[in-house]
């Protein structure tokens, strides 16, 4: 009759084991098949299998002393495991949660950290290693091959990057030992493909082929909007009335992450403002009003998310377009990409970069940024010489002549 498989692989900081039971039901850690021990079996005296898996770490380490990978001297020092992986995961949780007041990361950093977390958790589980002093540069590496799958290398560098900061963070509060640091450094990969900038002739396309159609026109308005002020997704959904000044000629981008009645943020924490352009001015007096109310929404009158606004752009511009702009990547445009057309556009308008960087949110540590203040009068100025996008020939024309 042919034995059940009552065997299990544990990894461990150093090497891997395989438990099994023998008759008696006593369990035993095997080394054999593992390629960096001279093959071997060792009884953990113990029936019990929690009790088995606490054993085969401090066998590990032992062996991992014979074999001179760390000193005995540590050895003496942490005779076993303390910090389950659950307890840390809990702590690093607590930390990220913190008020922004005392530290705290923003809501969107936040989410990601919770979820690399849960990657890394995951990883942990199906590796079967449950305590934080076994990660070691192994670990790591298996990590970064476990998620290369799903992951550009980009988001690899950046998860392997958060895993040593939630290790590095357990240490400084003394919830791992010092002894448990090891060196491990990450490299860029292939560099991802910069999102496409689209040509004066195609956001001129797609605006006239969202214009004049009612169903499409919130579509149509987001994206004159983006075209013209560069916004950020995210501070265009969460526009109101209150942050469109027609008298002074600008919009401002708030972050009142502070107030609790608002739910206004930046990218950067600070506030800015964008000067309108002549072409944007008759879209915002239509739209501004007395209220507060939002001022761009959804087809259904929701808040505007990006996948609606994307599938939007390319079911309603993009694809009825595909004849006529036959290259690949026009094909990729989203609405992030019509910041990079703000800016590109605006520069070869003539209008300085340290300009479109205070208008764009752009932190930019140069001198000549350091010693910039925005000032509304010369913004309204030179947001003079942004070429309208849907203008015809002759109307160009004539705002060249008055510039």
């Amino acid at each position: 009759m042919r034995k059940t498989n009552n065997s299990t692989t544990i990894e461990c900081r150093y090497f891997k084991w395989r438990l099994r039971t023998r008759n008696n039901g006593m369990w035993q850690a095997d080394a054999r098949g593992n390629n960096k021990l001279k093959g071997k079996r060792h009884s953990l005296g113990t029936r019990d299998f929690d009790e088995a898996k606490r054993l085969v770490h401090q066998l590990d380490e032992q062996t991992a002393a014979e074999q001179g990978l760390i000193s005995y001297q540590a050895l003496f020092n942490r005779s076993e495991f303390s910090l389950p992986i659950e307890a840390g995961i809990a702590a690093y949780h607590e930390h990220i949660e913190r008020p922004r007041a005392a530290g705290g990361p923003k809501e969107d950093t936040s989410k990601r950290y919770r979820r690399i977390i849960r990657a890394f958790v995951a990883f942990l589980q199906s590796k079967n290693i449950q305590y934080f002093e076994q990660i070691s540069k192994g670990v790591l590496d298996d990590f970064a091959a476990y998620r290369s799958g799903a992951c550009q290398d980009s988001t690899i560098k950046l998860e392997l990057t958060s895993v040593r900061g939630i290790l590095k963070f357990l240490r400084d509060e003394k919830l791992l030992a010092a002894d448990t640091y090891f060196r491990y450094r990450t490299k860029n990969g292939k560099k991802m493909k910069r999102r496409y900038c689209p040509l004066y002739e195609e956001a001129k396309a797609i605006l006239q082929a969202l214009q004049g159609q009612s169903a499409l026109l919130w579509l149509f308005q987001a994206v004159m909007m983006l075209v013209n002020t560069g916004l950020r997704l995210s501070e265009l959904a969460q526009m109101t009335s209150h942050d469109v000044d027609l008298e002074l000629g600008v919009i401002w981008v708030r972050d009142e992450e502070e107030d609790e009645t608002s739910n206004k943020e930046t990218k950067t924490g600070e506030d800015r403002f964008v000067p309108i352009t002549t072409e944007l001015r008759p879209l915002l007096e239509q739209l501004v009003t007395p209220d507060n109310q939002r001022l761009f929404n959804g087809p259904r009158g929701g808040r505007l998310i990006s996948d609606t606004i994307n599938d939007g752009l390319r079911a309603n511009a993009l694809v009825p377009l595909k004849e006529r702009f036959l290259h690949a990547r026009f094909q990729t445009i989203t609405a992030h990409c019509l910041r990079h057309f703000f800016r590109t556009h605006a520069t070869n308008c003539g209008i300085s970069k340290t300009e479109i960087d205070a208008w764009m949110g752009h932190n930019e540590q140069s001198m000549s940024q350091r010693y910039f203040h925005a000032n509304i009068e010369s913004a309204c100025h030179s947001i003079k010489k942004f070429k309208p996008i849907l203008a015809t020939e002759s109307e160009l024309d004539s705002q060249a002549d008055k510039s």
